[in-house]
């Protein structure tokens, strides 16, 4: 019965997603490359282009002091990210583990070592497990240095689920499955 709604619920959501992907996805392989700089045809203008090139040269103009001090400031770890959710949520870390498909011993080590680099299924396991918003899932991953991208079904499929506030597993892997990715957990 309980699969039965779980399916359910995933063919009613199935044109919506496929409406995010179609509305999300940038497909690489239309990119060219145009004096050096990636530009999707019709997608990307001059104008964001060039405020993105202006970013990038103006903070290379930091001074010594200012990477001193950005280093002197480094913010909590991905694993202490990890157990301070798990305690801002409510959840207890059992709980959340089995969640997310990790076993003990992998839990275990993840606790014990701070400087953990976890895999980008790993930390998207937890955002799920952990209901993250899609903010949190965001800064989650980039403490992991991961990101979301557009230009993969895998994490537009993840990232629909978590704006739609939908953390099944079950239901996610359907989803991944019929766009033929590998399952976020087995």
């Amino acid at each position: 019965m309980e699969m039965i709604k779980k399916n359910e619920l995933y063919e009613k959501i199935k044109k919506s997603l496929k409406k995010y992907i179609d509305d999300n996805y940038v497909d690489i392989k239309k990119y060219t490359m145009e004096n050096g700089v990636r530009e999707k045809a019709g997608r990307i203008s001059g104008t964001f282009l060039s405020s993105k090139m202006n970013k990038t040269s103006s903070s290379r103009n930091h001074t010594k002091d200012s990477l001193e001090n950005r280093v002197n400031h480094i913010s909590d770890t991905w694993q202490e990210s990890l157990f301070n959710f798990i305690d801002i949520k409510g959840f207890n870390e059992v709980e959340v583990y089995k969640t997310a498909g990790i076993d003990r011993k992998l839990f275990s080590k993840i606790r014990s070592n701070k400087d953990y680099k976890p895999k980008k299924n790993t930390v998207l396991a937890f955002a799920i497990a952990l209901n993250l918003n899609i903010d949190e899932t965001r800064d989650f991953l980039k403490r992991a240095g991961y990101a979301l991208s557009p230009s993969s079904k895998f994490d537009l499929i993840i990232e629909y689920f978590i704006e739609n506030e939908i953390y099944d597993f079950y239901t996610i892997n359907l989803a991944l499955t019929d766009y033929k990715e590998s399952v976020i957990i087995e």
